[in-house]
């Protein structure tokens, strides 16, 4: 579960952003009131696989324009 989770953050990220930001926007700090001003990055160590799923939810969402 968790490979899938990260390889779906992950094409989810190339989607909305540009290469380079795509490969930074996990470990730079985040003003979402999910993160609470963490890195996604902590705020999926910490939480394990259901914060996980919350980023690629937030993802999705973003992709599919909400």
């Amino acid at each position: 579960m968790r490979i899938s989770y990260l390889m779906g953050i992950f094409k989810l990220l190339n989607i909305l952003h540009s290469q380079d930001l795509a490969d930074r926007w996990i470990s730079m700090p985040n003003t979402n009131v999910i993160f609470g001003g963490q890195r996604p990055l902590h705020f999926m160590i910490d939480g394990g696989l259901p914060a996980m799923q919350i980023v690629r939810r937030l993802l999705e969402s973003r992709c599919a324009g909400n």
